[in-house]
């Protein structure tokens, strides 16, 4: 049970103790004949007479060499009361455990102090022939703690790294019983301030474990306890008199912490090995499956206790049901108690308190029929008993929620079919008093509407004047009559498909808009070795969060894998600039990566080199910088006007890693005076936040090189100057308002004219 916490392995500390006593005791051999009386299952605190009969349980352990044949275990009451039983085992193998059940109690007993003694005669090692627990008899207390053994002193709880989950103890009444108060003791080696709830649950689940819960406290803090490790603190809260019959479980659910985190609650709890079986149980999560704690390593007996109300003498109603809605009606039914005749429904709006609100229908016998009530409207509604004379009346059943139906019902069967780039058709059934419907197409995520629309009479509806490769949500409501209308339907997601788009410069792709596992319109992938190992759009590594585009590697082949952008419109001469980020997973594995430039979307089509890096090896993002060295991007010159694709390669070898791109970028590099300058002068990135970056070299200027940036009005907005021949010179545009501008970089009468682009 990995998820079920406690501060230190119960197994290594048992091992602890018993070498502590070792050492102090010395090593004892095991003896031919040796029954031990490992532990007894019984009460600490029971209640006369609904915790009767009561039935005393022990675990017997062949601790010998030998087996053992007809051995005889005594229980022995003294005390307040006086009892004896005596069970006889027929065999038990060595290293065996058996749990005897003896007799059970008498039918009544006197209020006091029980001392519980089983023991087994005397063999060749009489130091663990006997166990004793100590018993409060009761009128109204119940629980399993011994008040004469030690806590461990770690505490016990479900989980510190998720809240929700819950620990449970079973207990029994002979008789219908209320429950009027619960104690839980903690240790402080739990969390302060963790925040719990304390719940009542029948045994109604499967196989007798904790069913449905009957009581939910508000959330509690837990206590705050100083002092050394092992100290408590018992806390009471009360319970509304919660009705329970037969078995019952009370229960504490962590709920975390104020913040929303998760903290290990600490529940106080003793030893108990082997721990009574189909007893305590613990949860990991609210409505999930509950696991017997005693088949886990763990042997907890929790502190739990509960304390009695009166007797039931007035039961109330179970299996309420409404059925038979109509706009105005509801059917109720129920099963009613033994002997009762008498009946109160009370019902009202959804979150109204039966106890001050509400109509009261009275009833004799079940089902009954309520009326006058308002369509489409949620209700709650609840049954009790009324058993007159002194047994009064019942508590209130658990309450049942439901909803009118509404006069004008909601259309059914929406379906959005035949899906192009910019339309779409959507197919519906109406109620049978419709007169029409209103829709609402809007971006995918956005809020529901509540005004506007578009009105039509029937089905189908054609959607038209979408953008293509857009995600979109779709609405709906019936219209019955002039002012009568259903609830919404929706939202309805949908997608217009991709045309694959002409792209001009500047031109950014990011793949943030796009979901994990899916393209961007207009970029295609092409796995040309074939082993399924290609590039995706992921989440796991990005330039620009959320996503990128991954390459993932092959155990068997070399890759051989390409992403090609959309179409890219060039005219001929001009000259436009590539840039993007990329990165290894690790310098481990260095991987590979070409980018080409070409008339068509295919390896031979792709007929111009302008980046490649065998080697790499940076696990944080680069820019691919422009220039014609080594591992630079070269500039791109259509040889005519037209449309060109440009394509990464993936070249890693067989076997490497995770190759990343991200936030590729095309601009133009806008024509100049000076071809001098304009081979001498990198601008980048462009566009950009504000903040680029100046690459001066090997030009014949003399002196710093003057710069200038001016609006589209020929505003000067901007100046400053260049060392000459030196790279990564900033130009600190991000006061700006973001548009288009244009930068001189100039020299006496000699000039170079850029285009830049402020996002």
């Amino acid at each position: 049970m990995k998820q079920l916490y406690i501060r230190k392995s119960l197994q290594s500390r048992w091992r602890h103790v018993m070498l502590a006593a070792a050492c102090c005791v010395g090593l004892t051999t095991a003896q031919a004949q040796d029954a031990s009386v490992v532990v007894i299952h019984t009460l600490g605190k029971l209640a006369t007479p609904s915790s009767l009969p009561h039935a005393v349980s022990a675990a017997i352990r062949n601790a010998g060499t030998t087996a053992l044949v007809n051995q005889s275990v005594t229980l022995t009451v003294t005390g307040a009361n006086t009892f004896t039983s005596t069970k006889t085992v027929a065999t038990l193998a060595v290293g065996a455990t058996s749990v005897v059940t003896f007799d059970p109690y008498p039918a009544t007993l006197a209020l006091g102090t029980n001392t519980v003694t089983v023991t087994v005669p005397t063999d060749a090692n009489n130091t663990n022939n006997a166990q004793s627990y100590e018993q409060q008899v009761t009128t109204t207390r119940i629980t399993q703690i011994d008040a004469t053994k030690p806590y461990v002193v770690t505490g016990v709880g479900i989980s510190s790294t998720a809240p929700g989950g819950a620990l449970a103890t079973k207990f029994t009444t002979s008789q219908p019983i209320t429950l009027n108060e619960a104690k839980v003791t903690f240790v402080n080696a739990g969390t302060a301030g963790t925040l719990y709830q304390v719940q009542v649950f029948n045994a109604a689940g499967a196989g007798g474990t904790p069913g449905a819960a009957l009581y939910t406290s508000p959330t509690q803090t837990r206590p705050t306890i100083v002092g050394t490790t092992g100290q408590l603190n018992t806390v009471t809260l009360p319970l509304p008199s919660v009705a329970v019959t037969g078995s019952y479980y009370l229960a504490v659910r962590e709920v975390g912490t104020a913040t929303g985190g998760a903290a290990n609650v600490g529940v106080a709890y003793q030893l108990e090995d082997p721990l009574r079986a189909n007893t305590s149980f613990y949860q990991l999560a609210d409505g999930g499956a509950w696991t017997d704690i005693g088949t886990t390593t763990l042997k907890t007996r929790l502190a739990l206790e509960v304390s009695l109300g009166g007797a039931v003498t007035c039961n109330y109603p179970t299996n309420v049901a409404v059925s038979n809605l109509t706009t105005t009606s509801a059917t109720v039914a129920f099963t009613a108690p033994s002997g009762v005749t008498s009946f109160s429904l009370i019902y009202g709006p959804y979150g109204f308190s039966p106890t001050t609100g509400g109509t009261v229908v009275p009833a004799t016998a079940s089902p009954v029929t309520i009326n006058g009530l308002a369509p489409n409207t949620r209700y709650q509604v609840y049954v009790r008993s009324n058993c007159g004379g002194t047994a009064g009346q019942s508590v209130l059943s658990d309450q049942v929620t439901f909803s009118t139906i509404a006069t004008c019902l909601p259309p059914t069967a929406v379906t959005i079919g035949t899906i192009t780039s910019t339309t779409a058709t959507v197919t519906l059934a109406g109620p049978t008093n419709g007169t029409g419907f209103t829709y609402w197409v809007v971006p995918r995520g956005a809020p529901a509407p509540t005004t506007g629309g578009t009105t039509v009479t029937g089905s189908p509806i054609n959607l038209t004047g979408l953008a293509s490769s857009t995600n979109y949500d779709f609405y709906i409501r019936a219209n019955c009559g002039s002012t009568d209308r259903s609830t919404l339907v929706g939202p309805i997601a949908f997608a217009t498909s991709c045309v694959n788009p002409v792209v001009t410069a500047p031109y950014l792709e990011n793949f943030d808009g796009v979901a994990v596992n899916t393209l961007p319109c207009g970029i295609t992938v092409l796995d040309a070795n074939a082993d399924a190992r290609t590039w995706a759009v992921t989440a796991d590594a990005t330039g620009s969060a959320p996503n990128a585009m991954r390459y993932t590697y092959s155990s068997n082949n070399p890759a051989d894998d390409w992403f090609f952008t959309p179409p890219v419109a060039v005219q001929a001469g001009r000259r436009y600039q590539l840039q993007f980020k990329y990165r290894a997973q690790s310098a481990v594995f260095p991987e590979g990566l070409e980018v080409t430039f070409g008339a068509t979307a295919t390896p031979a089509g792709q007929t111009t080199t302008i980046f490649r890096n065998t080697n790499i090896t940076n696990s944080t993002y680069v820019t691919a910088t422009p220039g014609q060295a080594a591992g630079q991007v070269a500039p791109i010159t259509a040889p005519t006007t037209g449309n060109y694709y440009i394509g990464f390669h993936a070249i890693s070898g067989v076997d490497q890693f995770y190759l990343w791109v991200d936030d590729v970028s095309i601009s133009q590099v806008l024509a100049t005076n000076s071809p001098e300058f304009d081979r001498a002068i990198s601008v980048y990135p462009n566009p950009s936040t504000g903040l680029f970056m100046l690459d001066v070299h090997a030009t014949s200027a003399k002196g710093p090189l003057q710069v200038e940036v001016t609006n589209l009005l020929g505003q000067l907005v901007h100046t400053a100057s260049l060392v000459n021949n030196r790279d990564q010179q900033p130009v600190d545009l991000s006061k700006l308002a973001a548009g288009i501008y244009h930068i001189k970089v100039k020299s006496g009468d000699e000039y170079t004219l850029r285009k830049l682009v402020i996002e």
